[in-house]
């Protein structure tokens, strides 16, 4: 359990990563579909022949499951871009990442996953950690104009897609009966999710062309990349391992909560934004109850 809690932290390492390429391209006007969907034409292209490489046996399940995940994780940020161009950031986001409830009880409800009562203490800090650093993770939040409440019907869109998404994700580890955290398996894994965000990116292009422009964005593509990589292998094999000890359901909490935390430090040095004080106790909040589920 204790090597998957640590794949589970690099890969929340990983999305620090891909938040700091998302935060430069905003900056400069890149255009992020694009460092997206060739990053994963790459990825799929390496990865899924492994299928025919090797004797390895993928469920159906898996087949459809990870490619689903992959389109659901291009709709979950489209959904939140658009809810955030209506309402506040700061809300939008924690709600949206909250999602990682539906995979937690995925886990208990189809795969009999145990859930003593500390594990729902350290769920519920968690959940509360996420909504206080969403809502005041910037002292400009609340300056917010409200231009319309459209956004909630986006940020509750965002939510479903993104727990879907999660779930997706999350249910091959339940059913691949192999050695856990099978390193080919995983690439067969990523580059299955990575065809799904190509897919949808294709799609996406064919309905505003602007999408395929690649200016300036060489460099932000190798860096997402290779942090795509890194997060999607070490997803699904820390994923594996923690099903295998039937606690798969605590792995996207850690993650986001996690990822979050780093974030908000990263932005305090990289951006120079300043914590309020219910983000700091958020923050507080968020490791405190990672460390009550890793009981």
């Amino acid at each position: 359990m204790a090597v998957g809690i640590i794949f589970l932290f690099i890969t929340a390492i990983m999305w620090v990563i891909l938040g700091a390429v998302i935060s430069h391209a905003a900056q400069k006007n890149l255009n992020l579909g694009f460092i997206q969907g060739a990053g994963a034409i790459v990825l799929a292209a390496v990865t899924l022949p492994l299928y025919f490489l090797t004797d390895m046996s993928v469920p159906y399940q898996v087949l459809i499951a990870v490619p689903l995940s992959g389109i659901g994780n291009y709709l979950t940020f489209i959904l939140m871009n658009k809810a955030m161009q209506k309402g506040p950031n700061g809300l939008v986001w924690a709600m949206i990442q909250s999602a990682f409830v539906m995979p937690f009880l995925m886990g208990i409800i189809f795969f009999n996953v145990p859930c003593p009562k500390t594990r729902i203490a350290g769920l519920i800090m968690l959940v509360l950690a996420m909504i206080v650093m969403g809502v005041f993770g910037k002292k400009d939040d609340n300056k917010v104009e409200k231009r319309s409440y459209i956004w909630i019907v986006f940020t509750v869109l965002g939510f479903l897609v993104a727990g879907a998404t999660q779930s997706c994700a999350n249910l091959p580890s339940y059913l691949i009966k192999e050695e856990a955290g099978g390193i080919l398996t995983a690439l067969f894994r990523a580059g299955l999710s990575s065809g799904g965000i190509f897919a949808t990116f294709f799609v996406h292009g064919l309905i505003d062309k602007k999408i395929f422009q690649w200016k300036g964005c060489i460099n932000s593509t190798i860096v997402m990349t290779v942090a795509t990589v890194l997060s999607l292998v070490f997803t699904f094999i820390g994923l594996d391992r923690l099903a295998k000890c039937n606690v798969g359901a605590i792995a996207y909490p850690m993650i986001v909560g996690i990822s979050i935390a780093i974030f908000m430090i990263y932005t305090a040095i990289r951006l120079k934004e300043k914590l309020s004080f219910p983000a700091l106790c958020g923050v507080l909040l968020c490791l405190g109850g990672i460390v009550v589920i890793a009981l």
